[in-house]
């Protein structure tokens, strides 16, 4: 029912807005309407405390693999060989500069943080969305 509502409002009111978004927001309403009816959506509370105690390795192994071969499908090996320097130059620096910015933020925002949890935290917030990036390179048209 909520996959049908969700792609009747998406065609006819969100064209606009992206997937990931409504993903989100559909996720957080279904979350707050199973809490305050104190799980009492019957099938859908059933699935969503299912989803909520799955192993997140099992998590990892069953979504991961799908997105990396989406994406190697489509990877034109002539375009990567000749790119591939400049990739690693931009994104190991950025990232590392990521982390440790947001990390530094963070432990003025929350001192008694230690360093190991803001700089956990920095490098879970700053890693760039794969399925983000391949969705945009899409949109544009890129290679």
């Amino acid at each position: 029912i909520f996959g049908g509502v969700t792609l009747f409002y998406q065609h006819k009111f969100l064209s606009g807005v992206p997937p990931t978004l409504k993903m989100f927001v559909e996720g957080v309403l279904l979350g707050s309407l199973h809490e305050w009816t104190n799980q009492g959506l019957g099938a859908v509370s059933s699935s969503i405390e299912l989803w909520v105690d799955i192993d997140p390795h099992l998590l990892l192994a069953l979504f991961i693999p799908p997105l990396i071969f989406t994406d190697v499908v489509k990877l034109d090996l002539y375009l990567l060989g000749k790119s591939v320097v400049q990739c690693l130059i931009l994104a190991i620096p950025l990232v590392l500069a990521m982390i440790a910015g947001l990390g530094i933020f963070v432990k003025f925002l929350i001192p008694e943080w230690s360093y190991f949890l803001v700089f956990t935290f920095g490098a879970t917030l700053g890693a760039t969305d794969p399925v983000s990036v391949v969705a945009v390179l899409d949109v544009i048209e890129c290679p």
